[in-house]
């Protein structure tokens, strides 16, 4: 078997925890991968909407006319929290009501907000859902929970749903195809925009991988990590422009990634010099490799043309890293 090299591996995203060796995609990467360098980019920025709004729906209670609600992201968790705190316990009677969402992160995430403000010995609300990683499935979960409980009792209720800017109407369309009779009320609590200077911190990455390495070693290895179909996008933007400025660069095989040289991808900050890169690595090489997580961001990379090598099937740590660990060891038994 060959001996395994050093990986590289660029998540972009923003950490959760205020100390990068507690974030759980960190130290999952580092368990399955002890001999990887993770580097995290936060490329999105979010700003919170609609928060009165949302303030004024949490402290009114829920059972006259709202049957559950859908959560699909941690920013629309945010936007909750921000304005469950601002109640101060005034919102009553949400643990009466099923919450609906996507991945245990999610789930986590909402129970420890309900745990903070848990008065008088409440009950937490009940979570579905946790177990799948798509809006169609979790569509799925809602449809199957409320033609459980009886069909015809659903007319007068509603579905509150948190969403973004970017979310597809893949959850309405299947529920209200469905024929359940409950309606779903979208407030929008949450856009994302593009990071300034991300490509300065890109950049960065690529020097570091070039001070790790020395210049003994002709060619590296990194993989980047695609989080949604927003944070994508400019990042494929950037490779594409990379590729074609690099008449050397190698498209992606079977087996292998886009093999760009370290010079195109060191010049892609502002405040590079290519003299200087070329003069620290003139001839050096990165191989690329590209994981998604989930199937949306999947098919966003795949519709724009590019090779995929690894997805994983949830947005969990451990998923994304046994995802590339696997596609690793296909590598060196080949």
């Amino acid at each position: 078997m060959k001996p395994k090299p050093k990986l590289h591996i660029i998540l972009f995203r923003t950490p959760t925890t205020t100390s990068i060796n507690d974030d759980g995609y960190h130290t999952s990467l580092l368990d399955h991968l002890p001999h990887c360098t993770p580097h995290h980019l936060p490329i999105l920025t979010t700003s919170h909407l609609n928060l009165q709004h949302l303030s004024t729906v949490i402290n009114n209670p829920p059972k006259q006319s709202i049957a559950g609600v859908v959560i699909t992201s941690r920013r629309a968790v945010e936007a909750w929290e921000k304005v469950w705190k601002a109640a101060q316990g005034q919102g009553q009677g949400w643990e009466q009501v099923p919450f609906f969402i996507v991945g245990p992160a999610t789930r986590d995430a909402l129970i420890n907000i309900f745990e903070k403000n848990r008065n008088g010995g409440k009950r937490l609300p009940t979570f579905l859902g946790a177990e799948t990683g798509t809006g169609t499935l979790l569509a799925r979960v809602v449809v199957d929970h409320f033609q459980s409980k009886g069909e015809g009792k659903w007319e007068e209720k509603e579905l509150l749903y948190l969403t973004g800017d970017k979310n597809r109407e893949t959850i309405p369309d299947i529920i209200s195809s469905s024929g359940v009779g409950v309606v779903l009320r979208k407030i929008q609590v949450y856009e994302t925009c593009v990071r300034d200077g991300w490509e300065e911190g890109f950049s960065g990455v690529w020097e570091q991988v070039a001070r790790d390495e020395g210049n003994e070693r002709k060619q590296g290895t990194a993989w980047i990590a695609l989080f949604s179909p927003s944070g994508a996008r400019p990042v494929l933007d950037l490779l594409e422009r990379s590729m074609l400025s690099s008449p050397s660069a190698a498209p992606a095989t079977t087996t292998e990634g886009y093999r760009i040289p370290l010079v195109s991808l060191l010049s892609l900050s502002s405040s590079a010099s290519p003299t200087t890169a070329n003069a620290t690595c003139p001839e050096r090489t990165i191989t690329i490799k590209l994981a998604a997580i989930g199937p949306t961001t999947r098919n966003y990379i795949l519709e724009r043309g590019f090779r995929l090598h690894a997805m994983a099937r949830s947005p969990e740590p451990d998923e994304l890293s046994r995802c590339i660990l696997e596609y690793e060891e296909m590598g060196l038994r080949g």
